[in-house]
């Protein structure tokens, strides 16, 4: 799989989008849910890390049993030409767990290439519910569902999502037969003028990567760590590109985003977002005006109000900074962990395993204990590193100054310094 069959032809980004590649989504194997959370949890984000996971003394029994049929499955699917996803998904077991597709049949759609518009009439109910979330062509949502997305749209449930996956395995399965079937969607469905547009000025980026960015960034800025951006494990895969503080990322050229693993037009859209309200935030000293940068984002600022007390009352805010985050994007599971963990003195804590009886399906005490660690990690990415990626928020820079600052009296341990280790040492610290 290292060479393109010569029989086919290449997509315009030179990637191959039908077979295991790079950045291609854990989530594209549609295990069980806990499945995933802990193989994710445990740094296993695409399917080429299968192999560090399934050693990894961590991995539950059942888990790893999951994750080694989906994959003995997957490599049955694999052929000169690549996968053969429709195979997998034909699978007796298989079930539909997420809007996350892939197939050899649509590798040559994406929003320059949209075949057909995305409504009730051509894709159903669901195909009614995509089309008012904004995925108004097929090319569109065939690049989404490879990139993978991992919210539903509102109103999205199961009977909708079997729906979908009806339509798209039925309809490759028919363009297997008939290749000239795209041709005829598109003239029972046409396109409007208006479907596609958030991605006309991608088209137009100069090839040669000559293309600035809207204005010159300051030095404070550039120095930024690409957290800030919020782009999710996105920021992971450009992270192993080398692209590590917002002056990479600025410099990068726009078009050769397209050329990286699973980097589809969407993600480059809302990297060029984030720079151009980086741009529009910047001061006079060159610092970010961090409420107008999360205006342009939509992203919540927190703590909510400026500071302007003393140290001893920035470090006070803390519980209250953690009861925001709650109403800051969280799940419903998160949500419950930190109002009855988290945020609760020890002694008023409640156990593990009462926690997971109280989620709205009922979970283990290893997975309550393990998604309270990952939500100890990204506050302590947040607060201590600067790194938003997976953050539904943004602390203010006069909040996260003693953080850091105590950091700075751990530096002489390795590896990552995680939130309760932080905490232990702040007296020391301060």
């Amino acid at each position: 799989m290292d060479e393109w069959p010569e029989n086919k032809t290449k997509p315009e980004d030179g990637s191959d989008k039908s077979g295991i590649a790079s950045g291609t989504s854990i989530r594209h194997l549609h295990m069980d849910p806990a499945a995933t959370d802990q193989v994710e949890t445990l740094g296993c984000l695409e399917i080429s890390d299968i192999a560090n996971v399934l050693t990894n003394p961590e991995l539950s029994a059942a888990n790893r049993h999951e994750l080694a049929t989906c994959s003995f499955r997957l490599l049955g699917c694999v052929s000169g030409d690549g996968v053969d996803w429709l195979s997998y998904y034909q699978h007796p077991d298989f079930e539909p767990k997420g809007l996350y597709f892939n197939c050899m049949e649509f590798r040559e759609l994406h929003p320059g290439n949209p075949a057909f518009s995305v409504n009730r009439a051509s894709l159903g109910n669901a195909g009614a519910m995509l089309e008012r979330a904004g995925i108004g062509t097929f090319g569109l949502l065939v690049e989404k569902l490879r990139d993978g997305i991992r919210d539903l749209p509102s109103g999205f449930g199961k009977v909708k999502l079997l729906e979908l996956w009806g339509h798209l395995t039925k309809l490759a399965q028919e363009i297997r037969k008939n290749p000239e079937l795209l041709q005829v969607l598109a003239i029972r469905h046409p396109i409007t003028g208006t479907t596609g547009r958030e991605f006309e000025s991608l088209e137009e980026t100069d090839p040669e990567g000559n293309n600035e960015p809207p204005a010159i960034l300051s030095s404070q800025i550039r120095a930024l760590d690409l957290g800030v951006l919020h782009l999710g494990k996105k920021s992971d895969m450009l992270r192993k590109q080398g692209l590590i503080t917002i002056g990479n990322v600025a410099d990068y050229p726009r078009w050769k985003f397209l050329s990286l693993p699973s980097m589809g037009k969407t993600t480059v859209s809302r990297i060029t977002a984030g720079l151009e309200a980086l741009t529009k935030a910047q001061g006079p000293d060159g610092e970010v005006d961090w409420e107008t940068y999360c205006d342009l984002i939509k992203l919540t600022l927190l703590p909510s109000q400026p500071l302007t007390g003393t140290f001893a009352q920035t470090i006070a805010l803390l519980p209250l900074v953690i009861e925001e985050t709650v109403l800051a994007g969280e799940t419903d599971d998160n949500r419950i962990i930190l109002e009855n963990r988290i945020m609760k003195p020890p002694s008023e804590r409640l156990t593990l395993e009462a926690v997971g009886e109280l989620m709205p399906t009922r979970i283990t005490r290893e997975r309550v204990r393990q998604k309270e660690a990952m939500i100890l990690r990204r506050l302590a990415a947040s607060l201590v590193h600067g790194d938003y990626a997976k953050a539904p928020y943004h602390f203010r820079p006069e909040f996260t100054e003693p953080w850091r600052k105590a950091a700075e009296h751990f530096s002489s341990i390795e590896g990552d310094i995680s939130l309760n280790d932080l905490i232990t040492g702040l007296e020391l610290a301060w």
